[in-house]
């Protein structure tokens, strides 16, 4: 079962060493361990499911499962979508309050 963990791990570690990798041989390594992070995706998924919610496994009914999945799917996809959106929701005030510097797509807000 730890095998599937070795594509997602072996493409971070990748990633990591060569952010933007520039040869041949480099690229098609890059490619083969994104096809294989995604063809194992599901099964990690099911392993960690397995162990952060060992419950959702035991619940009574198919419609209780899926309104649990619809949950936590659109959860994921709101936090993914104010990430990708944060120029519209965030200004450029707010992370100068934070202390951080500020993105140039921040919004900026004239006083």
């Amino acid at each position: 079962m730890l095998l599937f963990f070795l594509p997602p791990i072996a493409f971070l570690l990748l990633r990591l060493v060569m952010p933007h990798p520039t040869g041949s041989v480099a690229q098609t390594a890059r490619q083969v361990l994104g096809i294989a992070t995604v063809a194992v995706a599901p099964v990690v998924a099911s392993i960690v499911g397995r162990l952060l919610a060992p419950h959702y496994f035991t619940l009574p009914g198919r419609r209780l499962k899926a309104a649990l999945a619809a949950i936590v799917a659109i959860v994921a996809l709101i936090g993914f979508l104010v990430g990708h959106f944060n120029d519209r929701l965030l200004t450029c005030a707010e992370f100068v309050v934070a202390g951080d510097n500020p993105p140039p797509n921040c919004a900026r807000v004239e006083k």
